[in-house]
């Protein structure tokens, strides 16, 4: 269905189902990410997000963002080995933290 789309068109496609899924669409570059986190983090009352383990968060400052805001933020990255606890965890979570290979390698430097 989204094969041969463009990066840009795949962001698209994000942001019209995001209105479907009554689902807010933000998008930034790479200079703007941890602003754009924080707006939203606040906007939403966040903090107990839970989040997966992805090697792009280092690279788009978004493991320093969460290190900066340790003292407002309670970040729990999900780790197989804890099993059900996880689920637990995600459960009291106010945020879910995820990426997508289709936009965050469209994120201009």
């Amino acid at each position: 269905m989204f094969k041969g789309m463009s990066q840009d068109e795949l962001v698209e496609v994000l942001e019209k189902h995001c209105k479907v899924i009554h689902t807010t669409f933000k998008r930034t570059d790479r200079d703007g990410l941890s602003k754009v986190l924080n707006e939203t983090l606040e906007a939403y009352e966040g903090k107990l997000i839970i989040t997966s383990k992805d090697a792009r968060y280092q690279e788009y400052g978004v493991t320093e963002f969460f290190e900066e805001q340790k003292d407002q933020l309670d970040v729990h990255v999900w780790e197989s080995a804890l099993g059900k606890e996880n689920q637990k965890i995600a459960e009291r979570a106010d945020v879910a933290s995820c990426s997508a290979t289709s936009h965050l390698p469209s994120l201009a430097p």
